[in-house]
Order: C-alpha cells, then sequence, then structure tokens
C-alpha cells in the first residue's frame, strides 16, 4: 500500500532561511518539490507571480565551489584505499564532530586527508603497479629464456659484438640458410648464427655479429617483422643465462615486496577510511543544501519551501519546527486537487513477507500515488503461478536451498538479497503444487515405487480435479486450469482498474473495465453454469451480461474499449504458457530418470553410478532453468497481461531531502 502523503509549505522569515534549510535536512522527512514550476503557473495564469525563486548568494556560490573541488580530491582517495569494514556508529560519531565545524576547519581536515593518505598511498599504488606489471613480463619472458638458454651455453659473446635471440616457427625452417645469407651480407661476414629445436613448434635461433653493424641488423629485423626476444630493459644487457637467473631471483622477491605494500596499505585504511567518509559525507550534505537553495521561493520578507512529508510525520515536523525556531516558522498542509494528489511522490509502505515483490517496479516504476499499489496481489499470485509451472516438491526443495546460498553469495548487494527472498517464497508454491502433481524429480516416486515393487497412487477425485494430477496424462484438464487462473487473475486487475475509475471520477475508464470484466468472467461463469446444470434463465442472465458488458465497454473507451476485450481474451488464453512450460519441465525430469535408470540397468556398478550421474547433471539443468524461465514467465503474466489492465507509473518517487550523516 501507499505511505499516504501531505503537501506542504514552510515559512518564515528570510533571516531564518538557511537554518530552516539545515534543520529540515537533518530532519530528512521532506520531499521537496521545484516552487519554479508553481512560479510559472502563476505567471500564466495572473501575469505576474508573487514569488520568486531563491537566489544563491555570491558568498554560498564559491563555498560551493570550494566543496566540489574538496569532493573530488576526497572520492579520488576514496578510490585509493583498500577496502575495510565500515564501522557506521564511528562514522556516525565523526561525522557530527565535523559538521559542526566551521567551512575553513572542513577545508583544513580535507587538506590533513591529502597529506596523510593520498601521498603515501598513492606512492604505495604506484609501486604496487610496477611490481605487478614486471611480474607479468617476467612470467612473460621466463619461459622463453627456459627455452632459448641451452641454445646459449653453446656460444659465447667477445667484447665489441652483440646477439639477438629469434623464436621461429617450425615451418618456417627453410628461411634459416636465407637469414644467414642476408646477415653475412649485412655484417660482412661478421656474424656467427646457432639454431635449434627448442620445443615441438619452435625454433630457437642466436645471433652473433659485430656492434658496428647494430643499426643495420636490428632495422632488417624490423623491416622482416621476426618475432625477436627483446627483453625487460633491467636485464637488456645481461646474459641470457643471467637474465633468466634475474628473474628467477625478483620472482621469489616481488610477493613479499607486494604483502608489505598491500599490509601498508590495509594499515592507512584502518586509520583513515572512518574519517575520509566522514569527511566525504560532510561534504555532500553541505553541498546538497546549497545546490537545493533554487527550488525555494521567496517573496520581499519571507521564504517559501514547498514539498511533501509523510502525514504520520507531519505533526512531529511542525511541532519541532515551532519549538526550534520559536514560533517564527510555520508548517502548512495544503489543500490538494486530484490532478495535485497525481502529482505526488510514491513511497510504499508493504508487509515484510510482501516487500521483497516491490523490486519488480524496478522494471515499470512504482504505482502511481492515489492508484491500487497491487504488491501484496502479487507477492500472493506470483508463488502460486511460478508453482503452477515448477510444480515439483524435490525441485522446490533445492530451489528453497539455492535461495539461502544466494541469501549468504550477497555481502551487502540488494538485488541478490530481494531475488533470493523472491525465490524462497515461489519455492514454497513450487513443493505444495508438487504435492498436488505427486512429483518429486520428476517421475521418481513412481520410479522408486516400481523398484521396490510398491503399488503406484491410484486417482481420486477431489471436488472435480484428478489426485493426483499427473501433468502427463490430464493435459486437457491443466490447460483448462491455466485458462482460469488466467482469467481469475486477469479480473482481479480488471477490478482494479475498476476501482481506480471510482478513486479518480473517470466514469469512462470505471465504465469500460465493468464492461470488459462482465463480458469476460461475469457472463461466461453464468453460461457455463446454465449449461453444465441446465438452468436456463442462468444462460439468459449470462447473455444479458455479455451484452451489457459490450455496451459499458464502448460508452466508456468507444472502439478502443470493444478491441480491449478481444484483447483481454487473448491476455486470457496466453497463461496456457503456465501448461506448456510446466510440461516441458516434467518431460525433461522423466527423461533424466529413465536414462539414468536404463543406463544403470546395463551392468556393474560403474555403470549404475554412471546412470546416476547423468540423471543428477540433467535434473541439474532442470533445477536452473525451473528457477529462471518459470520466473520470467510469471513476472510477464503479472506486467503485461495483468497490469496492462489498471497500473499507472509514479511520476516521482519520495526521496527526502535527508542528510547522509554517517551512513
Amino acid at each position: 500500500m501507499h505511505l499516504r502523503m501531505a503537501k506542504v509549505q514552510v515559512i518564515g522569515p528570510k533571516s531564518l532561511f538557511l537554518d530552516v534549510v539545515s534543520y529540515m535536512h537533518q530532519v530528512g522527512t521532506l520531499h521537496v518539490e521545484n516552487i519554479t514550476r508553481e512560479i510559472k503557473e502563476n505567471d500564466a495564469e495572473t501575469e505576474q507571480s508573487y514569488l520568486t525563486p531563491m537566489i544563491v548568494e555570491p558568498i554560498l556560490a564559491e563555498k560551493k565551489k570550494k566543496i566540489e573541488s574538496a569532493l573530488m580530491k576526497i572520492n579520488g582517495i576514496i578510490i585509493t584505499l583498500k577496502d575495510t569494514k565500515i564501522d557506521k556508529a564511528k562514522t556516525r560519531s565523526l561525522y557530527k564532530e565535523l559538521y559542526n565545524r566551521t567551512f575553513d576547519e572542513l577545508l583544513h581536515e580535507v587538506d590533513l586527508i591529502i597529506d596523510g593518505v593520498k601521498t603515501k598511498a598513492t606512492e604505495l599504488y604506484e609501486k604496487k603497479n610496477d611490481l605487478e606489471a614486471k611480474l607479468f613480463v617476467y612470467s612473460k619472458y621466463e619461459p622463453i629464456l627456459e627455452k632459448i638458454q641451452p641454445l646459449a651455453k653453446q656460444i659465447c659473446t667477445t667484447e665489441g659484438f652483440e646477439s639477438i635471440a629469434l623464436l621461429l616457427d617450425k615451418e618456417n625452417k627453410a628461411a634459416i640458410d636465407g637469414l644467414r645469407e642476408e646477415l653475412e651480407n649485412i655484417c660482412k661476414k661478421q656474424c656467427h648464427l646457432v639454431s635449434a629445436d627448442v620445443d615441438e613448434k619452435n625454433i630457437g635461433i642466436i645471433i652473433i655479429y659485430n656492434k658496428i653493424y647494430s643499426k643495420s641488423v636490428h632495422d632488417f629485423f624490423s623491416m622482416e617483422k621476426v618475432n625477436e626476444i627483446k627483453l625487460p630493459e633491467e636485464i637488456a644487457k645481461e646474459s641470457f643465462e643471467n637474465a633468466l637467473a634475474k628473474i628467477n631471483d625478483r620472482k621469489k622477491e616481488i610477493p613479499g615486496e607486494l604483502k608489505t605494500i598491500n599490509t601498508d596499505l590495509e594499515n592507512i585504511s584502518a586509520t583513515w577510511h572512518h574519517r575520509v567518509i566522514a569527511v566525504r559525507n560532510v561534504l555532500k550534505d553541505k553541498d546538497e543544501e546549497i545546490k537545493v537553495i533554487p527550488q525555494f521561493g521567496s517573496t520581499g520578507h519571507t521564504f517559501i519551501i514547498t514539498g511533501w512529508i509523510p502525514e504520520k510525520d507531519l505533526e512531529k515536523c511542525s511541532l519541532a519546527l515551532i519549538n526550534e525556531f520559536l514560533g517564527k516558522v510555520a508548517l502548512l498542509r495544503l489543500e490538494l486537487t486530484h490532478h495535485e494528489l497525481e502529482e505526488a511522490p510514491v513511497s510504499l509502505n508493504n508487509p515484510a513477507w510482501a516487500k521483497p515483490f516491490e523490486f519488480f517496479y524496478s522494471f515499470v516504476k512504482k504505482p502511481r500515488y492515489g492508484g491500487i499499489d497491487p504488491t501484496i496481489f502479487m507477492a500472493v499470485f506470483f508463488p502460486i503461478i511460478f508453482g503452477m509451472m515448477v510444480g515439483d516438491i524435490g525441485y522446490g526443495i533445492i530451489i528453497f536451498g539455492i535461495s539461502y546460498l544466494m541469501k549468504n553469495a550477497s555481502k551487502g548487494d540488494d538485488v541478490l538479497l530481494v531475488l533470493s527472498k523472491v525465490l524462497r517464497i515461489s519455492s514454497i508454491g513450487a513443493i505444495i503444487w508438487g504435492f498436488m502433481y505427486m512429483e518429486i524429480f520428476g517421475n521418481g516416486l513412481e520410479v522408486v515405487f516400481e523398484h521396490f515393487g510398491i503399488e503406484p497412487i491410484k486417482p481420486t477425485i477431489l471436488m472435480g480435479i484428478p489426485f493426483p494430477l499427473d501433468r502427463m496424462k490430464f493435459m486437457k484438464e491443466l490447460l483448462i486450469l491455466a485458462i482460469i487462473m488466467g482469467v481469475i487473475h486477469i479480473g482481479f486487475g480488471l477490478i482494479f482498474g475498476f476501482i481506480n475509475g471510482i478513486r479518480e471520477k473517470n466514469r469512462d475508464h470505471a465504465f469500460e473495465k465493468a464492461g470488459i470484466f462482465s463480458v469476460i468472467i461475469i457472463g461466461p461463469i453464468l453460461l457455463i453454469i446454465g449449461v453444465f446444470y441446465k438452468i436456463a434463465f442462468l444462460r439468459i442472465f449470462g447473455g444479458v451480461a455479455i451484452s451489457i458488458g459490450i455496451v459499458l465497454a464502448a460508452m466508456g473507451g468507444g472502439i478502443r474499449g470493444i478491441v480491449e476485450i478481444l484483447g483481454t481474451f487473448s491476455n486470457a488464453f496466453s497463461y496456457a504458457r503456465i501448461m506448456a512450460i510446466g510440461l516441458a519441465g516434467v518431460i525433461l525430469g522423466v527423461v533424466a530418470n529413465s536414462l539414468g535408470v536404463k543406463i544403470g540397468g546395463m551392468g556393474g556398478i560403474g555403470m549404475k553410478l554412471a546412470g546416476i550421474f547423468l540423471a543428477i547433471l540433467l535434473h541439474s539443468v532442470n533445477i536452473i532453468v525451473s528457477s529462471f524461465s518459470p520466473s520470467i514467465h510469471t513476472l510477464r503474466l503479472h506486467l503485461v497481461e495483468c497490469f496492462s489492465k489498471f497500473y499507472e507509473p509514479a511520476k516521482s518517487e519520495y526521496k527526502p531531502f535527508k542528510k547522509m550523516g554517517g551512513e
């Protein structure tokens, strides 16, 4: 349900304006409405408005620039700090201490943090990045040098000579003679080339040549684009053997150096992180108090703040303002038109068991203020429809367990935490329907009964429905049940649409929804009962209800209303997917069991284990599909088929003007 909101104005002398803004920021219940729009509307109606927007004074504008600059520096520091567990109580305490300081003292605190954190942390991060880069490079060159080293031992260089190492693909082995000839021409035969296989794919080549031809040799290799082994700068002048030894030594030393750096960074974070977060929050809050000023209005001597407050907080907030400012500031509740109510920001207040389903509004926005909030409706029907599709005791239990794993893995991820709650509630629906279908891992119960020679459960009729409702045998009945579920589900949507029309005093909307409800539900129910029990007057009433419904839909929506009747029929029949998706799942479960039994019966213990493994694998795939596919289709049936009958998204969400504090 919606949290009831009241539109208010806070009025007082301009001399108290900044103090009131700061106080309302601290109270944290006011959703600020930009008064500029109201000023424009008044201008259009009366040629001139008595209100003008509040202006940010030059001193405050300059202060804002300094705050934004300080925030950029602080945010840069936060990035460099290692993650540490934040103690909110400690941060709140620091926040209170820092918030009461003068502006200059706060900026001085930023400078202290920069000196105490940024310089040290930046230096450590640069060193860390350099060591990690070297470790990567060394790891890259080590295997190459190991390949080329045996070849390097065959030669030695003397003063005045240099050497180059190459790796050549074996497919190009014939090119070695041509390479030798080209180098002898370049170096006037003052060179020597040695080659050997270094692994299955590569040939290692080392070339020794007179230094005076160094540029010509390197230019030649650059043009030929050969795979020259260029060692890192710090070991480039070493022999290949010494280079490999140095790489091995550094690879052993670097992890210890990185560990020391990480420890130093953790110590810096532990010392400064809470203070940095507190300073960041203070700066953000002070910046927000200046940023919001142009959204308020003023007259010659007074300021006017317009916004929305939850009704439950209205009296408390009004008394607090009177006490804080000795009656000089007043909070007035405004009388609202229906149009103004539609503009109210939305906040939902649903029971804890239904609250996780509010997450799905992130796809369509929250329901408009004054309209129906379908959260509880969704919390009831989502597990039912999900359960109808999955309908397996074993799968439901596994999905229930998966939801707890998701909860434990969430680690502060709100989305994953909410989804785990939705999945947990939905798994209960799967277990309940699993009893209706008497399914445990597909036809697992039947397989066990057959193995031990137990008589299978014989179907009985309960309230006209077979029990257990075998999905492989009673497909027609399940199809009818799915469509009935669709009619009920959409019927609630039409009722909600009718209620919205009454609340909004929109007669056309109410007529259209009532007419469609009569055509889709009342008329067909009366006709079916009348035909089934041979009651003539019910058949007549059913026909009359359908006729009246068509007239009402046409009165309310015109041609669109008639088309909507056909669309609603289509919506109801789309619930057949409940049966189809559920049937696909149970078929895969039966296949998993059949293959497992068939392979397990082929021989000894090895084949039995193979059969069990295959069955588990296929059931695992089916469980994953059963977690996602039914969820998506159930969500679609709500958001597309049902919500289209009544749902209107909110124009804005309730976002109180509230200090960050220590959060």
